[in-house]
């Protein structure tokens, strides 16, 4: 589970995780990475044309669930797919226009 934390951090957080021993800092950037992690997850369902559970993502989220989702998703945990998924998804540049 520690790798896909890990896996799904960016340098920002790391930084803030190694540099910090305030919860109330490193709360926020902890559920920062579990709702990602939970939403990458809910993607991969959905790619593989599974349903997600309904129940995923609701309420508290427990390691074992998402243990659970993770091979049941058939998730690969890898920090270059991740840091892909995470990239805007609209930063698309229109074709130029033709006018006639």
């Amino acid at each position: 589970m520690l790798n896909a934390y890990k896996a799904m951090m960016t340098s920002e957080d790391a930084d803030v995780l190694e540099g910090s021993n305030s919860m109330a800092v490193i709360d926020p950037v902890i559920n920062g990475i579990t709702s990602q992690l939970v939403t990458r997850i809910k993607d991969q369902y959905r790619s593989i044309g599974k349903a997600v559970p309904k129940q995923f993502g609701k309420g508290d989220i427990r390691v074992n669930t998402l243990i659970d989702n993770i091979r049941a998703s058939k998730l690969i945990v890898d920090s270059q797919a991740f840091a892909a998924w995470r990239a805007p998804r609209d930063f698309i540049i229109p074709a130029p226009r033709t006018v006639l």
